[in-house]
């Protein structure tokens, strides 16, 4: 119940033409470049998760602004087995442990706990375009959206657990939830490796907009209709790599690689036109200031 009345309350604000004009201003640059949950979990939380496994030596400000940017390959869409090369803005920005803005996720923390940390989310969602991929034509396109929720995290001394509730505010995104799990594999002198567990699950809304076939659909595609269930979607194994070039610099690497499942691993979309093995792979640039 909680939950649902925070919803709404986000929903009231995210309605007012003010703020929905600045958010999509805030978000323009990252949408253009076609950031996926994938990426976005994968990149954002494990490697800024480092910070706190194994330190980079420089002394951690109250304020904290790091930019960068990303490059790689990824899936036109979540199931394709059709790759494009893309460029990631990499944002990460931070004040103490209060709140932090992490690629195109705005987090508060409510816990004064170095340990724990909780609190609530908010998340622009970029859609999914129709001319992505030739497979997607005439599936029509799923349009951005807000997405409200809250999170949990939960470190060791070598282990972060992450969890993400989110609800969707339209574009029939319901609601979703992501579970990573991340440790420190290696460090030598400058350079620190650390893997990564993710797993995303769809409520039945979620993932018949993502990955079903309406009848509309399936006459304009030539694809049989299909309709999931909810469930978990997909998972990845992920491998990141940093090295410090400085106090202030320092570059990344990562590659996961992706496994659809559950009824949506088994849509058109995946089987036919797609594949349901899932790769990402790329390097990135990061200064802090």
């Amino acid at each position: 119940m909680r939950l649902l009345n925070f919803k709404n309350t986000w929903s009231k604000i995210a309605g007012t033409s003010c703020l929905t004009a600045l958010l999509n201003s805030f978000a323009l640059g990252v949408a253009k470049a076609d950031v996926s949950d994938v990426m976005d979990s994968a990149w954002g939380t494990i490697s800024s998760g480092f910070d706190y496994i194994w330190p980079s030596g420089r002394e951690m400000q109250d304020f904290e602004f790091r930019l960068g940017l990303g490059t790689g390959i990824m899936p036109d869409y979540i199931g394709s087995n059709n790759y494009s090369w893309k460029f990631v803005p990499l944002i990460d920005i931070r004040f103490k442990d209060i709140w932090a803005i992490q690629g195109t996720k705005f987090r508060v923390n409510l816990l004064k706990n170095k340990n724990i940390k909780f609190g609530p989310t908010l998340k622009y969602h970029s859609g999914r375009g129709e001319n992505k991929n030739p497979a997607l034509k005439g599936m029509g396109s799923i349009g951005a959206t807000m997405q409200a929720g809250g999170f949990l995290e939960l470190k060791s001394k070598y282990v972060i657990f992450n969890a993400d509730l989110r609800q969707s505010f339209g574009s029939g995104q319901g609601s979703s939830l992501v579970l990573l799990l991340a440790h420190g594999i290696y460090q030598k002198d400058e350079f620190t490796l650390g893997m990564g567990y993710r797993f995303k699950w769809g409520s039945k809304g979620h993932n018949l907009t993502n990955f079903g076939i309406t009848q509309t659909q399936s006459t304009a595609t030539g694809l049989y209709s299909f309709t999931p269930g909810g469930g978990f979607n997909n998972g990845s194994a992920n491998l990141i790599g940093r090295y410090q070039l400085s106090n202030h610099t320092r570059i990344e690497g990562l590659i996961s690689m992706g496994l659809m499942m559950g009824s949506s691993g088994s849509s058109p979309l995946v089987t036919i036109e797609g594949g349901e093995f899932q790769l990402t792979a790329g390097f990135g640039f990061r200064a802090a200031f």
